[in-house]
């Protein structure tokens, strides 16, 4: 799956389609797509619970220029924070909330095909689609 293309939340069930819908009202990725921004967040691939965040990496060369844009266009939204990831040192993440969802957005040097969250929601992508829904709704379990 092109987890980049977020056409496929449209057809989804309720959580993925208001998500879409957000998304592009807010213009999220659109405002992050200078930094290769993909959507990895479990409420892609259905397996999220009630408190599940929208997950957004990406990839920057200047960790400076990506702070100034970050706190730019999300700054002023609602409990708005940076954080520091404990998974690599020039790696930043910002929370906020916009459009109903509270969103993560984790920015890292390395290219966004090589982070382990991208890496992650494919494998469980490929490993969801090979089983029956009964596996998703084990993971949602699990994770509640």
């Amino acid at each position: 799956m092109n987890f980049q293309d977020i056409s496929y939340l449209k057809s989804g069930n309720a959580r993925q389609r208001g998500l879409y819908r957000a998304l592009i009202r807010s213009k999220v990725l659109e405002k992050l797509k200078g930094f290769e921004a993909t959507l990895v967040s479990t409420i892609c691939i259905g397996i999220d619970t009630d408190t599940s965040d929208v997950d957004i990496i990406c990839s920057f060369v200047d960790s400076g220029g990506f702070r100034g844009e970050i706190s730019r266009w999300f700054g002023s939204c609602d409990a708005f924070q940076w954080g520091q990831s404990t998974s690599s040192e020039s790696a930043v993440v910002a929370t906020f909330e916009c459009a109903g969802f509270v969103f993560e957005v984790y920015g890292d040097t390395i290219p966004v095909r090589d982070q382990n969250a991208y890496r992650h929601l494919n494998i469980m992508s490929n490993l969801l689609a090979m089983a029956d829904e009964k596996l998703r709704a084990d993971v949602r379990a699990l994770k509640s």
